[in-house]
């Protein structure tokens, strides 16, 4: 008899037991009351975490795959960036931080060694003037390297007054201006104990500056916008002048009130040290948007271009070839595509992966409110010949900021999480084989436990081998300036 009750038993608590085994751990308090985080993979088992407390002091802290804090360490300074160098960890930050004047001129470095946490060198790497705002960019390519990109731009570190009413538009316009302007700029090259090993001052055009990028050798690639062209200078590592220069030709209009960024990304090839990719939409002369697709060989001077002009007609058709994988997931709206802009180029098993989305803002007396639309991703051969579009039907929104999506590529395969506002913010989870442009899984990430707002930060998901950490964030406060994040484990 105690047999038969308690087979019964386990027949009724058995559902419950096979649905708790599938849903996903969570830490809902694995931070409280922060600013920010940045966050890179230290290896298949590990990642590192900098997390920005309250603009003054930051942690550096070590996680693994199984949700577990192996060390943890609070250090002064504004958090800027972390990163891996020489096998240990290294992370960027400024000295002091206001809400009126933003980030101070004087950068330090934190080196710690990512087994124990412990500090070993700790070290201001660069002073600026303080004068004019400064933005810092550092580059480590896989850690063989450290340097360190400092742009002074023309606009004065003090607090900015706007006009009244309606003449606030011209203020905000003019501080623009002179933050996009480049007065001076610097590129430091770093030793393993952080001391200054070669400084390079680039040559500054009298256009707009667009961006720099290194390959993984430390080559550097520098693009101004320089109408009617956008001038890209290739520095060799370790060379104080440039070994090339080439230009993507057009009628680019220079313009003090544009930042060519917004429309423009680079990638420099991860085979070929010579090679250049870079993505970016212009409008032509019927106005229809451009996607232009392009290579720069710095060897040969040899330039490869491909485009795609986005109609209306042709927007219809992206929309009708699409067929979900489930009938769930079936949102599909690519937006204005006059608010199109690249969101992820990379160079993987010999194709080109490029990701775009229109983005649009909302203002009301209530705020405003950013969107972005439905993601197309474009594959490409070496040859920038098109292989396949798909789409990743989800689109996000928010009073806070744009939500950004998570890309990771192993084996193949290219996984990506984006936020789904339709289905109250929940993680689409999409798992693309960049072999066949196929979508091998889509599936909503589970939000059990987890607040109808809160929202996951694509690029500072932890992705391991077995598995992935999706970060959520949960706004708080009047500003809604700080942030609870929960930390979910899933699977592949």
């Amino acid at each position: 008899m105690k047999r038969i009750l308690l087979a019964l038993l386990c027949l009724i608590l058995s559902p419950t037991l096979i649905y708790a085994q599938y849903e996903p751990p969570l830490m809902e308090e694995f931070l409280k009351g922060v600013k920010g985080i940045n966050s890179f993979s230290l290896n298949d088992h590990v990642s590192i975490i900098q997390i920005n407390n309250d603009n003054e002091n930051f942690q550096l802290m070590a996680v693994d795959d199984k949700m577990r804090v192996l060390w943890s360490n609070t250090y002064p300074g504004y958090a800027l960036s972390v990163d891996r160098f020489k096998g240990k960890v290294v992370a960027l930050v400024s000295t002091d931080h206001s809400f009126f004047k933003g980030a101070n001129d004087t950068y330090k470095a934190y080196l710690v060694d990512p087994a124990t946490g412990k500090l070993i060198v700790d070290k201001v790497i660069y002073t600026g003037p303080n004068e004019y705002r400064c933005f810092a960019e550092l580059s480590t390519g896989n850690g063989d390297y450290m340097k360190l990109l400092v742009r002074q731009t023309g606009l004065k570190r003090s607090m900015k007054v706007a006009l009244p009413g309606p003449f606030a538009y011209f203020s905000f316009k003019a501080y623009r201006r002179q933050n996009i302007q480049t007065t001076a700029m610097q590129i430091l090259d770093y030793d393993e104990k952080l001391n200054v090993a070669s400084t390079i001052s680039p040559i500054i055009s009298n256009g707009n500056y667009i961006g720099t990028s290194w390959n993984k050798h430390g080559d550097m690639f520098i693009s101004w916008l320089n109408g009617p062209n956008i001038e890209i200078s290739r520095y060799d590592a370790g060379k104080t002048a440039p070994s090339n220069q080439m230009a993507l030709d057009g009628e680019f209009k220079e313009n003090k009130d544009f930042d060519p960024a917004d429309l423009l990304s680079f990638k420099p090839s991860d085979v070929d040290n010579n090679v250049l990719y870079y993505g970016m939409f212009f409008r032509s002369q019927d106005k229809q948007m451009v996607l232009n697709i392009g290579k720069f060989d710095f060897a040969t001077n040899k330039k490869e271009y491909s485009n795609e002009v986005f109609t209306k007609d042709h927007l219809k058709q992206i929309k009708k070839n699409f067929v979900p994988i489930d009938k769930k997931i079936d949102e599909n709206d690519a937006g204005d595509a006059r608010g199109f802009g690249i969101k992820y180029i990379n160079e993987i098993d010999g194709k080109l992966i490029v990701s775009f989305a229109a983005n649009s803002q909302l203002v009301s007396n209530r705020g405003s409110y950013f969107m972005e639309a439905t993601t197309i991703i474009n594959g490409y051969d070496k040859n920038l010949q098109p292989k396949f579009q798909v789409l990743l039907p989800s689109k996000s929104g928010s009073p806070h900021r744009t939500l950004e999506t998570g890309y990771h590529f192993v084996n193949n395969k290219l996984h990506i999480i984006s936020n789904s506002t339709e289905h109250s913010n929940s993680g689409l989870y999409a798992v693309l084989d960049v072999n066949t442009g196929n979508w091998d899984k889509m599936a909503y990430l589970s939000k059990k436990h987890l607040n109808k707002d809160d929202f996951s930060d694509g690029p500072n998901i932890l992705w391991f081998k077995d598995c992935f950490l999706v970060p959520y964030f949960d706004p708080k406060g009047w500003t809604q300036s700080s942030y609870n994040i929960a930390l979910q484990q899933n699977t592949y």
